[in-house]
């Protein structure tokens, strides 16, 4: 009796089905792919050989692994009376700094909040100076909390 292989992760499985699906592939050429490599006719049948063989099929076909970069965080230059691209940039950083990721949608929330101000993109010198100083100083205040249950008598 043969030795059951061992399936695929999840993680592979999607990396197929994400290959199929960045190569445009209709189902029944997707099916004969896997099929005419690997000699089976679903991603959960392949074991790890399958899977490096379809793999490659896939790359030669034109796959990449590459992950789509993130789109970049606007730049909105030097303008007259706003926060200067230093400043935004600043922002940004001690912002994800105190809020654990670069979450625009957040800081925007922030900054509303704290400023009346919609979006970074209207934020003036004198509001972005008070931003940086105050995110500053939560990102101060968040390093010297002490969790609870350690350092208490």
């Amino acid at each position: 009796m043969a030795a059951k292989q061992k399936s695929l992760t999840r993680e592979q499985i999607a990396i197929v089905h994400v290959a199929a699906h960045q190569l445009r592939m209709p189902d029944a050429d997707y099916r004969a792919l896997l099929m005419a490599t690997a000699g089976v006719n679903s991603s959960r049948g392949l074991n790890e050989g399958g899977f490096r063989a379809v793999m490659l099929r896939m790359e030669q076909l034109g796959f990449t692994h590459a992950k789509p970069k993130a789109a970049p965080a606007p730049q909105y230059g030097q303008r007259d009376g706003m926060a200067t691209p230093l400043q935004v940039t600043t922002i940004r950083r001690l912002w994800a700094t105190w809020h654990g990721q670069d979450d625009a949608r957040a800081l925007g929330h922030w900054l509303l909040r704290s400023f009346h101000v919609s979006d970074l993109r209207f934020v003036d010198v004198p509001t972005a100076q008070k931003a940086i100083e105050g995110l500053k100083a939560m990102t101060r205040r968040k390093a010297s909390a002490v969790p609870t249950g350690e350092g208490g008598t």
